[in-house]
Order: C-alpha cells, then sequence, then structure tokens
C-alpha cells in the first residue's frame, strides 16, 4: 500500500476567508508596514503595484483582487472615512445643541447613545467577534483603542438631559458652560481617540506580501494576514473538480481546524498568470461561495489526523 505523502501549507485570510498557498511556492514573508507599493499607470487591475525589495523591483498581485474581492486598500479607505464621518457627527451634535440653547428650540438629534450612526455602527461590530476580526485585521490594538471611545461617546450624549434640563430651569449660562466644557474634554478626547483609530487601521491593515517564485519569475502577493503553517496529506486534498466557480485557481480544498472549517488551496502558478491574461479571472464577486465548497466536499472523509501544523 503506497504511503500518502505530505506538504505544508501558508494559511491566510481575505476579508475574513480562509485560504492556502503551498510552502514551497513562498520565498519569502514581507511586511508592508514599512514599504511602498507604487502604482502603475494603465496595469491590470489585479495588480496592486511595484515595491522595491532589496533594490529589486517586484510585481505585486492583489490575491483579494483575483479573487474577485474588494481590494484591501479600498475597504480601509472606506473605513477610514466612515470613522471620519462619525466623529464630524459629533462635532455636529454639539454644535447643534449649542444652537438649540441659543435659539431656544427643540434639539431632535439622538440623545441615547445606541441610536446615533456611530452607536449603532459601533455596537454592531462590537457584537460580531468575526466581523470585529476582519476590520481590525485581527490587531488587539486597535481593538483596544475603539473600545476606548465608548466611555467619551457615551458621555457627550449624556449631557443633552443636563443641558435641556439648566434650559426649562432658565440657567441658559450654565447649560453653555456644559458644553464648553464637553467640547473641550469628552469630544476632544472622543477626536483623539477617533484619529488614532484610523491611524492603527491603516497600519494594521496594510497586508503582508507572499514573494513567489514562478515560471514567469519573480511575483508578489498581498494578502491580508498569515494564520500559521498546516501540513495536509494528498488524500486529506479534495479535488476542486465540482466546484463551478473560480476552480482554475484551485489545487484542492481540505478540511482545516477543530470545526471542520473547508478552505481552498490555491495555484500560485494560476494566480501569477492572471495579470497577464493568460488565465480566465473569477467573475465578481469571485470568492468562492461556501455553499459549493460544501457541496463539493459532500461524501468526502477525510482521515482522522486532517491537521497537523
Amino acid at each position: 500500500m503506497a504511503v500518502a505523502t505530505s506538504r505544508q501549507w501558508l494559511i491566510f485570510t481575505l476579508a475574513g476567508q480562509t485560504y492556502g498557498f503551498d510552502v514551497h511556492s513562498v520565498r519569502e514573508i514581507v511586511s508592508l508596514r514599512d514599504m511602498r507599493i507604487h502604482r502603475l499607470p494603465e496595469s491590470s487591475p489585479l495588480v496592486e503595484g511595484v515595491v522595491s525589495l532589496r533594490n529589486r523591483p517586484i510585481e505585486v498581485i492583489d490575491v483579494r483582487a483575483a479573487l474577485g474581492m474588494p481590494p484591501l486598500h479600498e475597504e480601509t479607505e472606506a473605513i477610514s472615512k466612515l470613522l471620519k464621518e462619525r466623529e464630524e457627527d459629533h462635532c455636529r451634535w454639539i454644535q447643534e445643541l449649542e444652537a438649540c440653547v441659543a435659539e431656544n428650540r427643540e434639539f431632535k438629534l439622538a440623545t441615547n447613545p445606541h441610536k446615533c450612526k456611530f452607536g449603532q455602527w459601533y455596537d454592531k461590530l462590537l457584537g460580531d467577534v468575526i466581523e470585529l476580526a476582519r476590520l481590525t485585521n485581527n490587531d488587539l490594538a486597535l481593538v483596544t483603542t475603539l473600545e476606548q471611545l465608548d466611555e467619551p461617546h457615551r458621555k457627550i450624549h449624556g449631557i443633552a438631559e443636563r443641558v435641556l434640563g439648566h434650559v426649562a430651569a432658565g440657567e441658559v449660562a450654565e447649560a453653555r458652560r456644559v458644553i464648553d466644557e464637553t467640547r473641550e474634554t469628552e469630544l476632544r478626547a472622543l477626536r483623539v481617540i477617533f484619529s488614532k483609530c484610523r491611524e492603527q487601521i491603516e497600519n494594521s491593515r496594510r497586508g503582508l506580501l507572499f514573494v513567489f517564485t514562478t515560471e514567469g519569475g519573480t511575483v508578489g502577493g498581498l494578502v491580508d494576514r498569515v494564520s500559521e503553517v498546516a501540513r495536509f496529506s494528498d488524500d486529506q486534498i479534495h479535488p476542486a473538480s465540482d466546484v463551478d466557480v473560480g476552480k482554475e485557481l484551485l489545487l484542492g480544498l481540505a478540511e482545516y481546524g477543530d470545526a471542520g472549517k473547508m478552505i481552498q488551496l490555491l495555484d500560485v502558478e494560476a494566480i501569477a498568470r492572471l495579470r497577464l491574461g493568460e488565465c480566465k479571472a473569477p467573475p465578481t464577486p469571485a470568492p468562492i461561495p461556501i455553499e459549493a465548497v460544501v457541496n463539493a466536499c459532500k461524501g468526502y472523509v477525510p482521515a482522522a489526523n486532517s491537521i497537523v501544523a
């Protein structure tokens, strides 16, 4: 009886989904925190740009784009823009409260911190472990900074009742004092934390660069983050022939982790050929639907020792 061979795979994530590259295809992994990707005019949409690695230019493929996902930098810019808008919302909230006091009119903005746009987004985010990990790219320092937004945010909304109570009692000067004090304390603190969040988001979501040695030469692949190295034997890798979407980019499917999640093992050569138009890119949205992965693996029984990390 033939003994099954095994290979090691680098497990990584893209937009919260799990994938793998054959370790032997990856020459090195490089952090992009201190590196700049130079955009190339009129290049393939799959090409993020070029980096200089030890004074050698390397073309970078956005692996997200190769699979039909929004590029990491576009998603990061959208998150930063949202946080800036929510910060400005609270500056306008204070201004409107001040105007209502001066003009003796009803204040109609949200006084409950869970009801404003930011509060609704924030509560949903912190209540969803998977989405929080995706947004922060599993950066615990960023999670801590996000959590720091809660206290000043609640205190800002909490002054509305006090201020309106002072107005009702004819204590307009005291109402204005509370607003001025809040602007210089809680609002200032909130803005500092918002700024820190945006900075950390941009740093934590710069991605990692896989440097591949392919038939066409050295090329880079941009991914969100690396999880670990796992080992799969040949009989643990299920063929992707039954998957209809994006199967030309797959070497196979494998069960990963204690929960039995199926991950997609990608073909480095096929992805490298995409930028040259030699391989058909999957349509958008191209991440292979989990239903297709599950259906392709029906009846597949992995070996007992399915993963050795």
